[in-house]
């Protein structure tokens, strides 16, 4: 079993290794050939998007995983229900994008490559469908598989893109592009143990739905804590800089502390369906065991991170950017790597609260956190831009 864990951490960390190393080396060809505001304003395309890719889970993965691990005789049945689930609600989720674009105070061309991205709010949400079956079946070789092929054709793609072009509406597509194949080749390793077809069964689908609510309160509310900074930094009035400026300043920042979650965000993924299924086969002392020794790995893990990071921040910063207009992220990477202990060990918390079908008591904890982080990046980002939005992080990520 702990050799499972351990194989299927690494296999997450390869794979978010790929597509990192793959995006730390694009962003410096995109901050090289654009500068701050043209990559602020390409993050803001990506960022919108992506902010739809979350609510494509609505924990409806999360759940599928518990009943797999717990029974494998129900793999087929519930894999058909999550594809069908996570299709429609991405087609739903395109069209809401969409239109909510539209009220948004971008500039035509920022909005013209949201238009192209939006297509990934599809492709994004049945891969998940496949991503839940490789969790459940701790097979994340597949996972890393697919993203290393995935970030080798978008590193190949937006280097020939730049040397045409530094239009955003052309690299969006070319991101778009990568993530549909990724989708394809998710889709056919799943086919290794499920057939890809649809739940004929109505009332099945809705109950799973159903099920997935306070989930998807979870999620909801995670994501305004996670995204909702970079939002109002694009659309809130600033007294000082450019929107477009201070979003890429941020983002800079915010991708290197993104990067630097994944080990342990990864490790807990892997324990998950393990510590699942001890605790529904009423292996008691074991689950504990398990729990305790995460919490004081993570512990670990974080404050050895936040070190590196502050230490390191000048350094990376250099490598993806000629500073410049840049040299602000060091100090809010430094800022940002306070959150790391935090974020870890409510992530495994919320996944022990969720095993302990406590998901409702979850839905007052985020909401808490959002509220938080809404308030005082609203009232402070006016004013102090992108450090608000690093300190409300970590604040926020400490409540929960």
């Amino acid at each position: 079993m702990k050799l499972n864990i351990g194989i299927n951490t690494i296999y997450q960390i390869m794979s978010r290794a790929a597509s990192a190393i793959v995006a730390l080396i694009n962003t410096r060809l995109i901050t090289t050939y654009l500068g701050a505001a043209g990559y602020g304003q390409y993050q803001i395309a990506a960022v919108y998007v992506s902010l739809f890719w979350i609510l494509t889970d609505l924990g409806l993965d999360t759940l599928v995983v518990r009943e797999i691990s717990s029974d494998e005789s129900k793999t087929q049945t519930y894999f058909s229900r999550l594809f069908t689930l996570r299709l429609l609600i991405g087609a739903v989720l395109t069209t809401i994008a969409l239109g909510t674009m539209f009220f948004l105070p971008y500039p035509t061309h920022v909005k013209v490559a949201i238009v192209i991205g939006a297509a990934t709010i599809l492709f994004q949400s049945i891969m998940g469908a496949a991503v839940a079956l490789f969790q459940a079946k701790l097979q994340y070789k597949y996972f890393f598989i697919t993203y290393l092929i995935g970030s080798l054709i978008l590193l190949l793609g937006i280097f020939t893109t730049l040397q045409f072009t530094s239009s955003i509406i052309w690299l969006i597509g070319i991101y778009t592009l990568n993530v549909f194949g990724m989708m394809v080749t998710s889709l056919y390793f799943a086919k290794k143990w499920v057939r890809l077809q649809f739940s004929r069964v109505a009332g099945e689908v809705k109950q799973l739905f159903i099920r997935t609510i306070p989930f998807g309160l979870i999620i909801l509310f995670d994501l305004g804590i996670l995204k909702l900074d970079v939002l109002l930094l694009s659309v809130l009035p600033l007294e000082s800089a450019s929107n477009d400026v201070v979003v890429g300043v941020y983002n800079v920042s915010y991708k290197i502390y993104e990067l630097a979650t994944v080990v342990g965000l990864f490790f807990v993924n892997a324990l998950y369906p393990l510590m699942n299924k001890q605790f529904s086969q009423r292996l008691h002392r074991q689950f504990a065991k398990f729990g305790g020794a995460a919490v004081l790995l993570l512990v670990i893990i974080g404050v050895v991170g936040t070190v590196l990071l502050y230490i390191l921040a000048p350094l990376m910063i250099s490598l993806l950017t000629d500073l410049g207009e840049f040299t602000p992220s060091i100090e809010v990477l430094r800022v940002l790597s306070i959150g790391l202990v935090p974020v870890f060990i409510a992530t495994l918390g919320k996944f022990i609260m969720i095993i302990y079908d406590k998901q409702r008591q979850l839905v007052y904890v985020y909401l808490a956190g959002f509220l938080f982080n809404l308030v005082t990046n609203v009232w402070l980002i006016p004013r102090y831009t992108y450090f608000a939005a690093a300190t409300t992080t970590v604040f926020t990520q400490t409540i929960v």
